[in-house]
């Protein structure tokens, strides 16, 4: 199962830096900007792309953000062990 997070939307590791969030939003926003992207769903893609910038270049909300999206996982692990499916 995969889990869409902030840091996969902008294709970024947990422990990426400022710089590498910076980076990697402005490398995607690009991409879906939808004045450059006139494909359907850019418009979405990129609204995404922004709130996951938003929340993960404000060392706050980042954290907080990281609490839950830990407490989430370990929910998911206890109530489905690996290899309980």
């Amino acid at each position: 199962m995969s889990i869409n997070t902030y840091y996969t939307i902008l294709g970024i590791t947990e422990c990426a830096t400022f710089e590498e969030i910076q980076k990697a939003y402005r490398q995607k926003a690009l991409l879906y900007h939808p004045d450059k992207n006139k494909s359907d769903n850019a418009h979405d893609i990129f609204i995404k792309i922004q709130k996951a910038y938003e929340v993960l270049s404000d060392p706050e909300r980042r954290s907080k953000y990281d609490n839950d999206l830990n407490s989430y996982s370990t929910t998911v692990q206890r109530n489905y062990p690996i290899g309980s499916v």
